[in-house]
C-alpha cells in the first residue's frame, strides 16, 4: 500500500479491537444450549455409622429437572459410565455433558460418553461456578433434605433420595422456570383446605412443607427407631417422631419452632 511494506506486528498494534470476546462466554453457551445440556456432579453424605456415601446425580438444564442419581461407596469410572448409560437410554443422550475433574471421571467414562455421541465438557480447575446449576441443586437437596436427617446406609439414602426426588420434580417451584416445576403441572386456583390446629402459647406454626395445591402437608418416610418427647406437650407439637414420618420444607423459612 502506497509502496510501503509493514510489518504484521506494526498492523495488529494499530487495528482497532472489539471489546467483547471473538467467541461466546461460558455463559452465553449455557443459555443458547441449554435444553442440549446436562451436568453431572458427586456429593458426600455421612452416615451415623460414619461411614462416606457417594450420591451421583444428573440435572437437565432445560427444566432443571433431576433425572438420574445413584448412591455407592466406592465410585469408579466403570460405574460412572454405566450410570450415564442409565440415565440416557436409546436416543435421549443430550448434546453437552458439563462436569468437573474429579479424578473418579478415567478415559473408560471418556470413552464411553464418546461413544454415545456426547460432547464431553469438563469445566476449568477449580471452577465450580461454571457448573453452577448443579451445584445449586446438591446444596438445596441438604439444605432442605439431607442436613435435617441421620442416614444410616446406602440403602436408607437412596430411599430418602428417590421421594426428594419426586418431590424436587413435581412440586417444587423454580423462580427460572416461572414458578412451575420441571415437570409442569396445572395451575389450580381453588382448593380444599384443612382447617388449623389449635396452637398453644410459645408455638410459632408456619407453612413450610405445606402443600397448597392438595391442602395437604408433605410427608415422606424415613427409617428411625427411636421415639422421644421433648418438652411439655401441646396441640401443635405434641411429640417429635424418630418413626418413618419426615416433612420435606417448602422454603428456608417457617416450619414450628420454639420460643
Amino acid at each position: 500500500m502506497l509502496g510501503f511494506e509493514i510489518a504484521q506486528s506494526t498492523v495488529s498494534k494499530y487495528m482497532v479491537r472489539d471489546r467483547r470476546p471473538p467467541s461466546q462466554s461460558w455463559r452465553t453457551f449455557l443459555q443458547n444450549h441449554a435444553e442440549a445440556i446436562a451436568a453431572v456432579d458427586m456429593c458426600v453424605v455421612p452416615t451415623l455409622n460414619f461411614e462416606r456415601l457417594f450420591a451421583f446425580v444428573v440435572l437437565g438444564h432445560g427444566r432443571r429437572q433431576l433425572l438420574w442419581f445413584e448412591v455407592t461407596r466406592h465410585p469408579t469410572a466403570e460405574w460412572l459410565a454405566r450410570q450415564i448409560i442409565e440415565a440416557f437410554p436409546w436416543a435421549s443422550a443430550p448434546t453437552y455433558l458439563v462436569r468437573d475433574n474429579d479424578g473418579a471421571y478415567g478415559h473408560v467414562f471418556s470413552r464411553r460418553v464418546m461413544a454415545m455421541g456426547i460432547r464431553d465438557r469438563p469445566i476449568s480447575p477449580r471452577s465450580p461456578w461454571q457448573n453452577g446449576h448443579v451445584e445449586r441443586l446438591i446444596g438445596t437437596v441438604r439444605r432442605e433434605c439431607l442436613d435435617r436427617m441421620l442416614i444410616f446406609g446406602e440403602t436408607h439414602l437412596r430411599q430418602i433420595l428417590t421421594l426428594y426426588a419426586s418431590y424436587y420434580n413435581e412440586s417444587r417451584t423454580h423462580l427460572s422456570l416461572h414458578k412451575d416445576t420441571p415437570l409442569g403441572r396445572a395451575v389450580q386456583r381453588y382448593a380444599e383446605t384443612l382447617p388449623l390446629r389449635p396452637s398453644c402459647r410459645g408455638c410459632i406454626i408456619a407453612t413450610r412443607g405445606y402443600d397448597f395445591r392438595k391442602g395437604q402437608v408433605i410427608y415422606a418416610t424415613v427409617h428411625l427407631l427411636l421415639e422421644i418427647t421433648t418438652g411439655p406437650l401441646c396441640p401443635c407439637r405434641p411429640r417429635l417422631f424418630l418413626r418413618r414420618t419426615w416433612q420435606f420444607p417448602h422454603s428456608r423459612r417457617g416450619g414450628l419452632h420454639r420460643t
